[in-house]
């Protein structure tokens, strides 16, 4: 969706390589069937892409190195046991655009227990 919207790049990612691989044969697909349907006038493509990304502080200052700060973090169903609340909390104070104007976080969390 982000990419639809302008987004000019867009980072998919999760810590677990199964899952990041999976992920990364979705964008290609998505990709191809975009290649396939689009007119002869090409819009500009949104860069997507799918690194690692294990939570806390450490981790996020050295995935900042690579990618940068980001303006918008979306995140859902992704904590499962409560220790995990605080290198989440970790990565997304490290990686969100603090200046003015920048930086939304929003999480969504269905799981109705832990």
């Amino acid at each position: 969706v982000a990419s639809k919207i302008g987004a000019s790049s867009v980072r998919l990612t999760d810590g677990d390589t199964s899952v990041l691989e999976n992920l990364r044969y979705n964008v290609a697909l998505n990709d191809n069937d975009e290649e396939a349907s689009s007119s002869s006038e090409k819009e500009p493509t949104t860069k997507v892409s799918c690194p690692q990304l294990i939570w806390g502080k450490q981790n996020a200052i050295d995935f900042e190195k690579e990618y940068g700060k980001q303006d918008v973090i979306l995140a859902t169903d992704c904590v499962y046991i409560t220790k995990s609340v605080k290198p989440l909390f970790e990565t997304v104070h490290q990686l969100l655009e603090h200046k003015e104007g920048g930086g939304v976080f929003l999480y969504v969390n269905t799981c109705a227990s832990q």
